[in-house]
């Protein structure tokens, strides 16, 4: 009986849908502006058509993303990537390695950027942004 309160009380301190949009939202544009990523990139990493800049605007402008579990996958996995990256270039003085990094073209990645990798194929772009995360997590160990 002990187990089955618990378990309803840590159901009720959950964050609703609304509040985890809101607090990855926070982190995936913060994450945008440090990169510097245009329309187009973030919206590939989205999930979203390039086309839908009235909604991506939106999102942007109240610091939120779309209320679906494979995007809240999507910029988890783009958190991974930007915890990697500042594990492998750890210095202050390396923060312009750390965010220019997916913009450099390399051998991995079909010699493109990991950015243009990932918004290459839309069909492909939660597989292609799971790559990027793998290949910078096998870096790192």
């Amino acid at each position: 009986m002990l187990a089955l309160k618990q378990n309803s009380e840590n159901l009720q301190n959950r964050p609703t849908i609304e509040q985890s949009a809101a607090a990855l939202g926070k982190a995936f544009w913060r994450a945008v502006h440090l990169f510097q990523f245009n329309r187009e990139e973030q919206a590939a990493l989205l999930g979203l058509s390039s086309g839908n800049r009235s909604a991506l605007k939106a999102y942007a402008d109240k610091e939120t993303v779309p209320e679906r579990e494979e995007v809240f996958l999507r910029v988890g996995m783009l958190m991974g990537i930007v915890k990697n990256l500042r594990i492998i270039f750890p210095h202050a003085e390396n923060r312009d390695m750390v965010y220019n990094w997916m913009k450099i073209e390399r051998e991995e990645f079909n010699n493109k950027s990991a950015i243009d990798y990932i918004k290459e194929n839309p069909h492909e772009s939660f597989t292609r942004l799971f790559a990027v995360r793998r290949f910078l997590d096998i870096i790192r160990c």
